[in-house]
């Protein structure tokens, strides 16, 4: 099994002439020299000595050169050449003096044609594709943990690196990208997610560093939590992130289990706050409304109107359905209702008092029916399930209702010879009435409803 032995040894490589090859075997003795006959002598990789035996600076051991290498010894590790590539990776990292310390094993065969070999404060590891690299640390840690190079990360393919905010280290893999700090521990980024994370610029970006590993969730897709929030990735949806206060609303609505499933886009700024779309909604927030989502059956027509660019504006709250079924979500300019049997309709300005009014007391006039209707002269109406409410230019408001509504139509609405109403309906001695610009409409139980005009 593979040491994992973290610390360094502070030393200095003593530089000195080389003896003759002849002298400089003589003079090598005990582990030295077992190690440098085991790996074949003069005729072996390392080729004739260019030293004799030599103590290490720290006095913990020995060491000799050769043309091709070097082998030291000390007590704790034993005796081990490090030669080739991993001896040039060595070589710049300060020797026995780095954190890679001395030497704890000699170079041993790996997956698909590659080598390693074991230190004191570390593994290095060589491919020919991916040259020497050494692993270490939180980061060796890591690695072992996941199977070294026969995990998904496969062999490593850069130096650990320190990170621009100061505060952790990264190393490329071929499979991926380890992160460390002391703040979010040590976890990789793999697949669509590490190209996700290069676009919001890696770990000085919103998301910060990762926190959790990747966790499989419904229909074959997957999720890793980041300091700033959370990555998603699903093989309908792709991958993408979701932060802040969408993320809270998120949560909030069961995350990918929940009515908004996974998210299908960035979150993108709008002028004065932001959206996100989801598989069954599109989430909003502002600083004046926070976060709430828009989802079916409402998105199609607000998207008619024009999502938060459009009259509506901002969701204000999440949809709420009453006793009867029917559903309604506020908006900053308005409110959208719904029914099976209605459909969705908006309800803004003069019409929505109305409605809410209404909805409040008697309902008579019911559900809206279609959306705010312009007609002649200047004027708008809105129809209801048993009514209709007008607006004039002029900004006076009547709804007509019922059988009065219905004797108002034969005489072709607004456009026929009795104008727009002037009153709502009111009571009157054994029926109703409604009053129009020239004339009314009186209904009873024993006569119907009646046209009179003109009036005067």
């Amino acid at each position: 099994m593979r040491r994992t032995v973290t610390g360094a040894v502070v030393a200095a490589l003593l530089a000195s002439g080389a003896p003759e090859a002849a002298a400089a075997r003589d003079c090598l003795a005990g582990p030295v020299a077992d190690r440098y006959a085991a790996v074949g002598g003069p005729a072996g990789r390392l080729g004739q000595p260019t030293s004799c035996l030599r103590q290490t600076p720290d006095l913990s051991g020995v060491y000799a050169t050769f043309e091709r290498g070097s082998i030291y010894s000390t007590e704790d590790t034993g005796a081990w050449d490090v030669s080739g590539a991993f001896g040039a990776l060595w070589s710049s990292t300060g020797w026995e003096t780095g954190f890679l310390g001395y030497p704890a094993s000699g170079e041993e065969p790996a997956r698909a044609g590659g080598v390693f070999q074991e230190f004191e404060g570390g593994t290095t590891f060589w491919t020919p594709a991916t040259g020497a690299q050494a692993v270490s640390g939180d980061v060796e840690g890591f690695y072992a943990g996941q199977g070294w190079e026969w995990g998904f990360l496969g062999y490593p393919t850069s130096p650990e690196r320190s990170l621009a905010r100061g505060d952790g280290a990264y190393q490329f893999f071929q499979g991926g990208s380890v992160y460390t700090s002391a703040a979010s521990g040590t976890h990789s980024v793999s697949g669509a997610f590490r190209g996700l994370y290069d676009t919001v610029r890696w770990e000085q970006g919103f998301l910060g560093y990762p926190t959790s590993q990747e966790s499989r969730i419904r229909d074959g897709g997957a999720y890793q939590k980041y300091q700033g929030g959370i990555m998603y990735w699903s093989p309908a949806t792709g991958a993408h992130s979701v932060s802040g206060p969408i993320r809270e609303l998120y949560g909030s609505s069961g995350y990918e289990n929940g009515y908004l499933g996974y998210p299908t886009s960035q979150e993108f700024p709008t002028l004065t706050g932001s959206y996100q779309r989801f598989q069954g909604g599109v989430a909003y927030q502002s600083p004046s409304t926070g976060p709430n989502a828009v989802a079916v059956p409402f998105l199609g027509l607000y998207a008619a109107l024009g999502y938060e660019n459009g009259m509506l504006r901002f969701p204000r709250s999440a949809a709420v359905t009453d006793e009867d079924g029917t559903r309604s979500q506020s908006f900053e300019g308005g409110t959208l209702v719904w029914s099976p049997s209605t459909g969705a309709h908006s309800l803004w300005g003069t019409f929505r008092a109305r409605y809410l009014q209404d909805r409040a007391g008697a309902r008579v006039l019911g559900l809206p029916t279609t959306q705010e209707v312009r007609i002649r002269d200047g004027g708008t109406y809105q129809a209801f399930q048993r009514g209709t409410v007008y607006l004039t230019w002029t900004g006076q408001y009547h709804a007509v209702v019922g059988a009065i509504l219905a004797k108002y139509g034969q005489t072709g609405y607004e456009n026929g010879f009795l104008g727009y109403p002037t009153s709502d309906e009111f009571d009157i001695p054994g029926g109703r009435r409604t009053n129009f610009e020239h004339g009314y409409i009186e209904w009873s139980a024993a006569t119907g409803a009646r046209v009179n005009a003109p009036i005067g």
